[in-house]
């Protein structure tokens, strides 16, 4: 296996097409949940940087941070209401670059 193109190279290519084919806001904030809490994230840092921890953890955000769209955790993710069954039921097809029901809607019955 090699890459087709070197990690700065991607990076670039895609820092670039993020650029030029923006997000709608609303799809933006739902996919990163980010609070944009600068002030609270640069209190955690200072606290990180002098080595407590405890400090670090004790802070408390204006809003909490959600999850992304993209987190797959155990957790249920509020940015994505399927549940794990449904993210990996069915099956892959390579034309539409996602997963199709099975025939009949089964769901797995363990991940």
């Amino acid at each position: 296996y090699s890459d087709v193109v070197g990690c700065v190279e991607a990076l670039t290519e895609t820092a670039r097409w993020l650029v030029n084919n923006l997000p709608e806001e609303n799809k933006m904030k739902m996919v990163l949940q980010d609070p944009f809490d600068y002030e609270t994230e640069d209190r955690i840092l200072e606290a990180y940087r002098k080595g407590d921890l405890r400090a670090a953890s004790q802070i408390k955000w204006k809003k909490e941070p959600g999850y992304g769209y993209f987190y797959y955790g155990s957790e249920k993710n509020p940015a994505d209401p399927r549940s794990q069954a449904e993210k990996h039921s069915g099956d892959y097809d390579p034309i539409k670059v996602k997963r199709v029901k099975r025939k009949g809607g089964e769901v797995p019955s363990k991940l």
